[in-house]
């Protein structure tokens, strides 16, 4: 009996396939419709290749945190900024390597990574944080020993009276 919940188990989730994420970089010299087109594009070539887009971001712009090269007829082409959208899908592995050649074709395409990722869609960006704030412990400090102060009209102690009080102190 476990052989067949195991089995029933496993060609669910093959129905399913399994769900990826696309997170790429395009050139910051596309315009908005050149790269909502992009973005177009690269649906259709998933949905093509019997993929489910499960949920999409809005291209928006990014500064990058280090400076990308992109050889662009024969010259090396640097870029500080891009725009960076995401798209989630459901699909086949050999989908993966139609998209993938697709994407290093492209001349618009800066950078890109493909992840396997989970079905639930929360956007990092709009999950609230919540935090639990704790009032401060209540700090004891240890006393510090009371130093007497100075007086100034002091007289100097002779050696016979500093020996003296030494020995009284001792002897206690």
């Amino acid at each position: 009996m476990e052989n067949t919940q195991t089995d029933e188990t496993t060609s669910s989730s093959e129905d399913q396939g399994l769900v990826y994420e696309l997170a790429f970089h395009l050139l910051p010299t596309v315009s908005e419709d050149e790269g909502a087109k992009q973005v177009a594009d690269l649906k259709a070539l998933l949905e093509k290749n019997s993929a489910t887009i499960i949920s999409e971001e809005a291209l928006k712009p990014m500064q990058l945190a280090y400076t990308m090269v992109k050889k662009l007829e024969g010259k090396n082409v640097t870029f500080d900024t891009s725009l960076f959208g995401v798209i989630k899908f459901d699909s086949d592995v050999a989908a993966l390597d139609v998209l993938k050649e697709e994407l290093d074709l492209s001349k618009n395409v800066l950078r890109f990574l493909i992840i396997k990722t989970v079905r639930e869609y929360a956007p990092i960006q709009n999950r609230p944080v919540f935090r639990e704030v704790k009032p401060p412990e209540e700090v004891t400090t240890l006393s510090k020993p009371k130093v007497e102060e100075k007086k100034e009209d002091a007289k100097p102690i002779s050696e016979e009276e500093l020996d003296k009080t030494i020995e009284e102190l001792v002897s206690e």
